[in-house]
């Protein structure tokens, strides 16, 4: 990938991201998770771009309401799609969205140091780490939880199987 040219703001920035949470013996209610949702042009990892972010932070075992981060990306020359009608995100939302390169940086450092936990977290790992590469020329180190695998482990009762997010 070949990252967009950056301000030396943006590069200062950047540079300045917090590290991903080490895994070690810190137990999980003394750790930052932040969950969060992309919201996706489409499900290719290797065309589709990222539209939307949503986050929210859990802390000492507790759901921080005051702690969120949404932010809808511009995109320029972007198409609309049939995935339209899954996230709801209007070509004019796209044209007044934050610069991509901003709103990763906003994103990364509301986040910090911090274990991310996503429902089906490898296809947002992946796209998350693809727009860092591509428009900040950042890696991406943090881990992810996936909700879709722990759910039926935490609530077997509710035989979901490999159901949905609302299931």
């Amino acid at each position: 990938f070949r990252c967009s040219p950056l301000s030396e703001d943006q590069r200062r920035r950047r540079d300045c991201l917090p590290p991903p949470q080490p895994i070690d013996a810190t137990p999980l209610d003394q750790l930052r998770l932040v969950v969060m949702d992309l919201e996706t042009s489409g499900l290719n990892i290797q065309r589709d771009q990222i539209l939307s972010v949503g986050a929210v932070v859990i802390e000492h075992a507790a759901i921080d309401l005051g702690s969120q981060y949404e932010c809808t990306l511009y995109r320029a020359g972007h198409r609309v799609s049939e995935s339209i009608l899954i996230h709801g995100i209007s070509p004019s939302a796209i044209e007044r969205g934050v610069a991509a390169e901003d709103a990763l940086l906003d994103f990364m450092e509301f986040s910090g140091q911090c274990l991310f936990v996503a429902f089906h977290a490898p296809f947002d790992q992946r796209m998350l780490s693809r727009g860092l590469r591509k428009d900040l020329g950042h890696r991406l180190q943090h881990r992810f939880i996936d909700v879709a695998e722990l759910a039926p482990m935490l609530f077997p009762e509710a035989r979901v199987g490999r159901g949905g997010l609302d299931d």
